[in-house]
């Protein structure tokens, strides 16, 4: 059996997403992209599949249509976090409530990631009302019956975590955590 996974590195174009002390999240996230990419084809049960290969914004509606078109199993929205407190860090998991193999993907995630971020909030079922823009982002994949989970790995204006994520060892260890989640998506299908 084989898990065709989709891949959202989000933002891109001239959407750059946050952007804080050298951490432009659009390039950032492609670069962990690409990094998940390589761990996954490393894997005979995965056949990934990157939706964004370079600095463009390919948008919602389009980025669902390309994971569809690869007929994915599963999205993994990356992203990286902003808040205007600065002390605010740590890794951040979400699902639609609805999507029970969103919430192992997060779950997998969360428990998989490193120490160095801490795990703010954990696993969070986004509702409209509380996380319209991580509804916007996972909706349309699960509108095509394709379970998705959307990262924050951390924030770029807390510099404890800025500072890890701009490490190559951040990099490969948050790629690493959103392979566990790939793993924990195959714990479901067994």
């Amino acid at each position: 059996m084989t898990i065709n996974v989709g891949i959202d590195p989000g933002h891109g174009g001239k959407d750059p997403g946050t952007s804080h002390g050298g951490l432009v999240e659009k390039d950032w996230v492609l670069e962990v992209g690409y990094l998940l990419l390589d761990m996954l084809s490393t894997n005979m049960h995965c056949s990934p599949t990157l939706l964004r290969v370079e600095d463009v914004d390919i948008g919602l509606r389009e980025a669902a249509d390309s994971a569809m078109d690869a007929d994915c199993d599963l999205v993994l929205s990356l992203h990286v976090n902003a808040n205007d407190n600065t002390l605010v860090r740590g890794l951040m998991t979400f699902h639609l409530p609805s999507d029970v193999e969103g919430a192992e993907m997060a779950r997998g995630i969360s428990d998989g990631a490193p120490e160095q971020l801490s795990r703010r909030n954990g696993v969070i079922s986004a509702t409209q009302e509380q996380w319209p823009r991580v509804c916007n982002v996972l909706e349309p994949y699960l509108a095509n019956g394709i379970p998705a989970c959307l990262i924050e790995f951390g924030f770029a204006t807390n510099e404890y975590d800025r500072k890890y994520l701009l490490s190559q060892p951040g990099k490969y260890a948050c790629a690493l955590a959103a392979y566990h989640g790939v793993l924990a998506f195959w714990g479901t299908r067994l």
